[in-house]
């Protein structure tokens, strides 16, 4: 690599080989290297931190989405914006999730021609779905961000955005009727669940919207999904998502959460089917050291599972400051993790009423035989979606009612020695 490629900075220590960076692209450096052993007891801090300071991006960094590939080369994203200046999304490289290079073409990112994007782009995430890298973005109008507005790549550094921008937009009314952005997303190999933060000229909650194209939405009608938490809660003011992961058919949800004019902090959630979530007794999981630390306030973003380990890239500012910087924790993964179902479980399906068709969501507690069925008021047996053995976790079929009058139908689950059974409505 040409030495004027790289820019050094204070007290820093190059990690990464550079043969494999020059086939990717032009890095510059951000910040110094060091290691550390990590305590598997409770979310550990790295003693670095931050690792991605302020002024890597002129004076805020902010929001990472993280990625690794299957050689463990990482990649981040993240919002930045020099004094007085518009947002942007700028993008860094990793070779062990601590140490980052910066793309020296940075931003990748910037304000677009669309009015919901003129004034800048950020608090972003960023996929791969086998295909390419989609980014789903806020933009940036005036002060705030109101839609959110989807780019593709094929390398993750040169980005083209979606003609049809933007792909979430206010309802107009209700919870999130003047404002949606800070998207993270989780594919699942068919279905793209959107996570966003909703606002309607008050505080911030949680909202979901799903896609089977990465492209279309539909927002779900529960919104929010993870709203407020409830009086004298550590969350009451506001939650906003983070990460999300899926680990043995179990959603996990990282949210930010906190009270009106206090500090920020990170908490965690878990739901069966992503849409219906139990916030985790011991939140918040993460919060700041203190009035005069760099992360006196904390904001959740993007977590990996690594093996044995989930590590947290999450944003942090002093409490009286507004210098975001980006920082890294960690854990042992079976610290975080809820146990399965001890007993089967059948959710209600979705949408109901319905008319075309259904989702049906169940949690196996133990593998071996499972039989759904559907059956109508007379007890006669119209559908069979599954007969066979499964492995524990949560299971789904979908139901195409063909032949059969509107009506009320019920949804067996027969599993464990168990049964269970759900009312479920056609229309038409």
């Amino acid at each position: 690599m040409h030495g004027d490629m790289l820019r050094s900075l204070p007290g820093e220590k190059a990690a990464l080989r550079p043969a494999r960076l020059n086939a990717l692209f032009a890095l510059a450096v951000l910040l110094l290297t060091a290691s550390a052993a990590w305590p598997q007891t409770v979310w550990q801090k790295y003693a670095g931190n931050p690792i991605v300071p302020y002024y890597v991006g002129g004076g805020y960094a902010l929001n990472p989405s993280v990625l690794a590939d299957d050689g463990h080369l990482y990649r981040m994203w993240f919002s930045a914006k020099p004094y007085g200046g518009p947002w942007a999304v700028f993008t860094a490289l990793s070779d062990d999730g601590v140490s980052w290079y910066s793309y020296v073409l940075n931003p990748v990112l910037e304000a677009g021609p669309a009015a919901y994007e003129s004034d800048g782009a950020t608090h972003c995430d960023v996929i791969y779905d086998g295909t390419g890298y989609k980014m789903y973005y806020t933009g940036v109008r005036g002060c705030c961000g109101d839609a959110i507005g989807l780019a593709t790549s094929p390398d993750g550094v040169h980005w083209t955005r979606y003609a049809g921008n933007p792909v979430l937009l206010p309802s107009g009314t209700g919870w999130d009727g003047s404002a949606v952005s800070a998207p993270r997303v989780y594919f699942d190999g068919t279905r793209y669940y959107m996570y966003y933060r909703g606002n309607n000229s008050g505080l911030d909650q949680t909202g979901l919207a799903i896609s089977s194209n990465g492209v279309d939405w539909t927002k779900d009608p529960l919104n929010p999904v993870l709203p407020r938490g409830g009086p004298g809660s550590w969350d009451a003011g506001f939650t906003q998502p983070g990460g999300v992961f899926v680990h043995g058919g179990t959603f996990y949800l990282v949210y930010t959460g906190g009270v009106p004019g206090g500090p920020e902090s990170i908490g965690i959630a878990t739901s069966p089917d992503g849409i219906a979530w139990t916030r985790s007794a011991s939140n918040p999981v993460l919060s700041g050291d203190g009035q005069g630390s760099w992360d006196g306030r904390s904001t959740a973003a993007s977590v990996l599972v690594e093996g044995d380990q989930l590590r947290m890239w999450y944003s942090g500012t002093p409490v009286l400051g507004s210098e975001w910087s980006i920082g890294l924790a960690t854990t042992s993964l079976g610290l975080v993790i809820e146990p399965s179902p001890r007993v089967a479980g059948l959710m209600q399906n979705r949408p109901n009423p319905f008319a075309i068709a259904t989702e049906i969501r169940y949690a196996i507690a133990q593998g071996g035989p499972v039989r759904l069925r559907v059956f109508d008021l007379s007890g006669r047996e119209v559908s069979t979606l599954a007969d066979e053995v499964m492995e524990p976790g949560v299971h789904s079929n979908t139901w195409v009612p063909n032949d059969v009058e509107p009506g009320v139908y019920f949804c067996s689950l027969e599993s464990g020695g168990m049964t269970k059974t759900r009312k479920m409505l056609l229309t038409r």
